[in-house]
């Protein structure tokens, strides 16, 4: 089986990087299809033998192509690529990736990750130009248009139940649900040194609080005040100086005493299901996680420590534990959903 990644205006995302791994896994050959200019920071062994192909767009006119035109006219060379690589069908990674090839014609899967359905309703920019703005409410009201369209014509592989249930109900082909989870090299690599426990109680934000801060949907404002007002230790936010590799962060938060996870609530909260929970869960780290994350904490289990408010966090962190018994949930790895990604792309082809 040949599989063609594409990813329209995106890089090599953990969750991409996950899939050509677990492709090379269980025997198929994977492939990408990317920006010339997308970071290259793979962390999989034998990165250097993916076949990689590369598309060049004009960065000035990056949001009306993505948002404004279909791929009828293949000005990417989707197709080309395609068949050179003798692919079986694209594996596309956002919206507008899904949109182009299943315009174009081809065989093609989406793996619909950001619950597109709704993510520019909370996701806008946080300082917006408004010159942009019939722009941004044209790809908001078209987004919703596509995904429904999407949806009833090609398979669409969610990380959640959830969301599952959200497109059922709106007449989807087929849902398939596959979580972001670790792979297992990932947390191999994080027990491949010895780790303690920092001497002081430290807890881990994996994410860029300065820009959370400012976000609708992922609202982290009065964290850092919440820290320095209750003394709750240090908080570790991996932004700045504090920025580690991916696999990095794995070994990092083993020192750590909990990850937090913690977004002003909203009930769209429910369709999203957070990596960041389960870097921390496979090294033993309990995650303090917002009672609206409901998809995630159903999967944490035992690991999800649930506040409904910000005020409850320095409860949770005073009332703590030894979580050192918890064990190894299989669910929590990646490669206990493989049986859901073959049969979503056997379905396809």
């Amino acid at each position: 089986m040949n599989i063609l990644h594409f990813y329209y205006g995106g890089t090599f995302a953990v969750r991409l990087q996950r899939y050509l791994q677990s492709n090379r896994n269980m025997g198929f050959n994977a492939s990408v299809f990317i920006d010339k200019y997308a970071n290259k920071n793979l962390w999989i062994p034998d990165a250097n033998n993916i076949d990689c192909f590369f598309y060049e767009r004009d960065r000035r006119f990056a949001y009306l192509i993505s948002d404004l035109l279909s791929g009828f006219s293949d000005f990417l060379g989707l197709k080309k690529v395609f068949i050179n690589s003798k692919s079986d069908f694209i594996h596309a990674h956002n919206l507008e990736s899904a949109f182009y090839s299943f315009k174009l014609g081809l065989p093609t899967i989406f793996d619909d990750w950001e619950y597109y359905l709704e993510y520019f309703d909370y996701n806008p920019d946080p300082k917006p130009n408004p010159l942009s703005l019939p722009i941004r409410i044209l790809r908001n009201r078209r987004a919703k248009r596509i995904v429904r369209d999407l949806i009833k014509n090609i398979p669409i592989i969610v990380t959640n139940k959830n969301v599952a249930l959200k497109y059922e109900s709106l007449d989807a082909k087929r849902v398939f649900v596959v979580p972001n989870v670790p792979l297992s090299l990932e947390r191999e690599y994080a027990f491949k040194v010895n780790i303690n426990k920092l001497p002081t109680l430290t807890t881990g934000y994996i994410g860029r609080m300065n820009r959370d801060n400012l976000s609708v949907l992922r609202n982290t404002r009065g964290i850092e005040d919440l820290w320095k007002k209750f003394s709750l230790g240090d908080l570790y936010i991996f932004e700045g100086n504090r920025y580690c590799p991916h696999l990095d962060v794995l070994r990092k938060l083993r020192e750590f005493h909990f990850n937090l996870l913690y977004w002003k609530p909203l009930s769209v909260h429910k369709y999203y299901l957070q990596n960041k929970a389960f870097l921390a869960s496979v090294v033993g780290v309990p995650t303090i996680i917002s009672s609206s994350l409901t998809a995630t904490i159903d999967l944490l289990g035992e690991y999800a420590l649930t506040v409904d408010s910000i005020d409850d966090i320095p409860v949770i962190i005073a009332n703590s534990k030894d979580y050192s018994t918890f064990m190894l949930n299989p669910k929590h790895l990646w490669g206990f959903y493989e049986s859901e990604i073959r049969e979503a792309y056997n379905f396809l082809i």
